[in-house]
């Protein structure tokens, strides 16, 4: 792979995070600001460190900038969880965000695995 750009969770990932941030601008979420600051920096950092990963042009800096990613993608999948419990958007546009993340997880674990990362569920 030459470049990031050609990953389908780099493009995944950035369908997500403009998708998240568009919905945060028009919602009712957008009223609550500490939620959503965390939402945006969850999804932004998603594509953000798949494509500091390959800047760093090392597998083992790949392999730690795709588990911070992993992990983001995990805090915003919460996150949008915690936004359907309190109503605050409908659901009409929150299930095809949460399968959008849910695929993103995904794609960035089978990613880790086809790298020889030590990656284990608990």
């Amino acid at each position: 792979m030459a470049q990031f750009e050609d990953l389908r969770v780099w493009q995944a990932s950035m369908d997500l995070a403009t998708a998240v941030y568009r919905l945060t601008l028009e919602s009712p979420l957008a009223r609550h600001f500490a939620l959503i600051d965390q939402i945006r920096r969850s999804a932004v950092s998603i594509p953000s460190n798949i494509a500091e990963g390959y800047g760093l042009s090392t597998k083992p800096q790949l392999v730690r900038t795709l588990r911070i990613a992993l992990g983001s993608a995990r805090e915003l999948d919460i996150q949008l969880q915690i936004v359907g419990r309190l109503e605050l958007v409908d659901t009409n546009f929150l299930i095809p965000l949460s399968d959008l993340c849910s695929s993103v997880i995904g794609m960035l674990t089978n990613l880790l695995k086809s790298l020889g990362s030590q990656f284990e569920q608990w």
